[in-house]
């Protein structure tokens, strides 16, 4: 067996000290009475369901009965954030092709 050596000297031990920062939970409907309970217990279901770090850029959906209401939520993985957005009213179309961004 052949035995690697890692450079610059030191590697090993500076590697093995490197963690991952905490996932954010990001709750985009926190000033709605109803959209953000929603998305709290949404992003609670959501942490427990898939850990600290899920797979990047992947969306869930959850319906969420609140008040007698079903509510649906959207929880979106980013690389270090969870973000929930209450499906309550018509959403803003900010990021497609030929609006500027």
């Amino acid at each position: 067996m052949t035995n690697y050596r890692l450079w610059p000297p030191g590697l090993h031990t500076a590697l093995s000290t490197i963690r991952k920062a905490p996932v954010r939970l990001i709750n985009r409907s926190k000033g709605d009475s109803i959209g953000g309970p929603a998305c709290a217990a949404a992003l609670k279901c959501h942490l427990e369901k898939y850990g600290e770090h899920g797979r990047s850029d992947k969306q869930t959906f959850y319906t969420i009965k609140l008040q007698g209401r079903k509510i649906t939520v959207e929880v979106v993985n980013r690389p270090r954030s969870y973000v929930a957005t209450a499906m309550t009213r018509a959403r803003h179309l900010q990021c497609l092709p030929g609006l500027g961004r």
